[in-house]
């Protein structure tokens, strides 16, 4: 009995949340689990457990004390200061979309490179591990989030093809609802393609949307059936730079939206009738 109550004399308990807290800034991470008998994965755990915020490993360089920002230890609403906080459950697609909002969010008011899987799951209220069971780390996080961006308001989009029998009016509508969409969801796309990964994995698919957009300006120049050339293939790929151009420039809010979007229409549509009339047998530029 006596070896007993030795024995669970020198087992470590659990430290506070407070005593975690200051344990998980006073030292790396694997000095600090040692000083209470634990792995660091475990140490790292249980910080996220009971949701105590952990200094990222830039902190512990030479100047890390000094450029990365302490966090409050959060208060736990009931329960006690040693409390876990409740954890809430959802199906995992609304988990993924839920945490995709959150990091959008983070995006929007303190930067794409603040967003991490360990600050979107604090904010979302759980644990780091569950957040892994949704995305398997930052960069897959970073790609979700820019890929449903891009298809909700990239140029060409098929679920925003207008419909009609004129190609002209058509193109018109498209540019008219990619411009839209560009001023509204744009800025989050325009800062995620600050990240070399993020532009790097998006490269096929803003390929892909430029091709779509090229398709409806085509149609806009041959709407009465003339054969493509290789001059409207050139004024074609043009005229789509000027269309992803205007996009860019709507979504960085450099210029009034509605004077870059008449300048657009403009100039695009008065190039495909330009083409159009040139590609004819024996046209003129009218």
């Amino acid at each position: 009995m006596s070896q007993a109550r030795d024995t669970d004399a020198t087992s470590p308990a659990r430290p506070s949340r407070e005593e975690l807290y200051a344990l998980a800034w006073a030292a790396p991470l694997a000095q600090a689990a040692a000083r209470i008998g634990m792995s660091p994965t475990g140490f790292a755990r249980l910080c996220d457990r009971m949701d105590v915020p952990r200094p990222p490993r830039a902190f512990w360089s030479a100047k890390g004390r000094d450029t990365v920002e302490k966090p409050p230890l959060p208060i736990v609403a009931t329960g006690g200061g040693d409390a876990v906080p409740k954890r809430t459950r959802m199906p995992i697609a609304r988990r993924r979309e839920h945490l995709l909002d959150i990091a959008a969010e983070i995006a929007r008011t303190r930067g794409p490179r603040e967003v991490s899987l360990r600050q979107v799951a604090r904010d979302a209220g759980i644990s780091e591990a569950q957040a892994h069971n949704c995305y398997a780390g930052r960069r897959e996080l970073l790609m979700a989030l820019a890929y449903r961006e891009l298809r909700r308001g990239g140029p060409g989009r098929p679920s925003r093809q207008p419909r009609g029998q004129d190609p002209r009016e058509r193109l018109v509508l498209s540019i008219t609802g990619y411009l839209h969409e560009a001023a509204l969801r744009g800025p989050l796309l325009q800062s995620l393609m600050q990240l070399p990964e993020v532009r790097e994995g998006l490269r096929d698919e803003r390929a892909i949307a430029s091709a779509r957009a090229r398709s409806q300006i085509l149609a806009a120049i041959y709407a009465d059936g003339t054969a493509p050339d290789a001059r409207a293939q050139a004024t074609n790929a043009a005229l789509t730079q000027v269309c992803m151009r205007a996009g860019g420039m709507v979504a960085a809010n450099r210029h009034d939206s509605w004077d870059v979007a008449r300048l657009c229409l403009a100039t695009v549509m008065a190039g495909t009738r330009a083409v159009a009339a040139l590609t004819r047998p024996g046209g003129t530029e009218q």
